[in-house]
């Protein structure tokens, strides 16, 4: 314990102020060491929480995927069908599905 004083014991009054000074050292420490345990549950509860965003960031990156992969093809059925629709033939046998498809009105 420090000494006080002119160089004898340290007086009464100075102990308690070294006591005082003591406990508010320790309730100061006991604080900080709450506020670091707070501070790691956050960071647990935030490095848990980017994790699941990181799981849902590559489900979506796999449905993006398959969604460009779908509109290529998409657009492949597309281009066969205007080919279809655009070519002589099925404009020349026009009539004859116009008749058949009166006739299945029928």
């Amino acid at each position: 314990m420090p000494q006080f004083g002119g160089g004898g014991e340290a007086s009464r009054a100075e102990l308690e102020a070294e006591r005082r000074r003591q406990e508010e050292n320790a309730a100061e420490i006991s604080s900080r060491v709450r506020e670091n345990q707070l501070l790691s549950e956050v960071n647990a509860k935030t490095a848990l929480q980017n994790h699941m965003l990181e799981v849902e960031v590559k489900g979506l990156e796999t449905q993006l995927e398959a969604a460009r992969k779908y509109q290529e093809e998409n657009a492949v059925i597309f281009d066969r069908l205007n080919s279809v629709l655009n070519s002589t033939s099925w404009k020349l046998i026009a009539p004859l599905r116009k008749l058949l498809d009166s006739e299945r009105a029928r």
